[in-house]
């Protein structure tokens, strides 16, 4: 088994290790974003700040798994994986820019700036 330490949630943590998904490195991962949002959101929002998060997951692996059928077609090749390369940095790109020019997480920031 192995042994995380995060915050108030290291037993979820460790609980969640035990079990089969210990061998899948993408179970640490979901398990930081579902600790992340326990620790971030409004006790009274954690049910639909957890769906969304699903949801937003789900909608990720459609988007992924949709690009990497249109880029390799029936066969993967070298040509296909520059083709998936300049679509991830174009997505990423465009993420990033828009979360430079959202409003709302500077009004975040100085609201926790005031508490």
């Amino acid at each position: 088994m192995i042994e995380v330490s995060v915050n108030r949630f290291s037993s979820t943590v460790a609980s969640s290790l035990s079990r089969s998904d210990s061998s899948n490195p993408a179970a640490l991962l979901r398990l930081a974003n579902q600790n992340a949002l326990y620790y971030q959101a409004e006790p009274k929002k954690i049910g639909a700040s957890a769906g969304l998060l699903r949801t937003f997951m789900y909608l990720g692996a459609m988007v992924a798994s949709s690009a990497t059928g249109s880029v390799f077609g029936n066969r993967a090749n070298t040509t296909g994986l520059h083709g998936l390369a300049i679509f991830m940095v174009s997505i990423s790109a465009a993420l990033f820019i828009l979360t430079l020019i959202d409003r709302s997480l500077k009004n975040a920031a100085a609201a926790q700036a005031r508490d």
